[in-house]
């Protein structure tokens, strides 16, 4: 069972569906907010039926790849999220989604040139960066990872407690190998949610705009 709110929301979005069965922004909207919910098997259904509706709207690949992560399809996933760029490349959340499905699917080369994609196309989502630098600190991929944190101490609408941990982590990271642990547990003390989940953004969001 749904909470109260959720079951609600999915409700409301049931009867909109079936108001308008065949266009695909209400199974689209539908999908996501069952995906959210803990029901990707039906989501996943939802986006197939969107996509035969109208095979050009990202947004219905976007949600596919969701589904599809949701159940442990994580490869197609992947390919359901280079659809959904192919159509709409300069959404900056379709990147940085990409990149974890790309992470979660061990790739993790690739997954860092998406999360750099996400941030060129929105350079001032500070806290994305702050998430990379620590994937790439993992990898290892440090000179990118160095790139990044030059920005969040050198940029001036950084937030002063961001700005000031970047200075810091440079710091460190000039010391070597040796102390790359310590920076990994010092930048995640203030954010201490697993890696991938102090940066995904719930579905519903997802799809939104950037």
């Amino acid at each position: 069972n749904h909470p109260p709110m959720t079951s609600n929301r999915i409700a409301h979005l049931e009867q909109a569906l079936r108001a308008r069965p065949d266009e695909p922004m209400p199974a689209i909207r539908l999908a996501a907010a069952l995906v959210d919910a803990g029901t990707p098997a039906r989501a996943l259904e939802l986006t197939e039926r969107a996509i035969a509706l109208a095979p050009g709207i990202a947004a219905a690949y976007a949600a596919r790849a969701l589904a599809l992560r949701s159940i442990g399809r994580t490869g197609e996933a992947v390919d359901a999220w280079r659809q959904a760029i192919a159509l709409e490349p300069m959404r900056s959340n379709y990147h940085w989604a990409f990149g974890w499905a790309l992470a979660a699917a061990g790739r993790r080369r690739e997954a860092a040139e998406a999360f750099d994609q996400a941030i060129v196309l929105a350079p001032d989502r500070f806290e994305r960066r702050r998430s990379a630098v620590l994937f790439m600190l993992q990898t290892p991929q440090l000179d990118a990872a160095r790139a990044h944190l030059g920005v969040l101490a050198t940029r001036a609408n950084v937030p002063p407690d961001l700005r000031g941990e970047a200075e810091i982590a440079l710091l460190v990271l000039d010391e070597g190998a040796r102390l790359r642990p310590a920076l990994q547990t010092a930048l995640r003390a203030r954010d201490p949610r697993p890696l991938g989940d102090a940066v995904a953004l719930a579905p519903a969001a997802l799809l939104g705009e950037d």
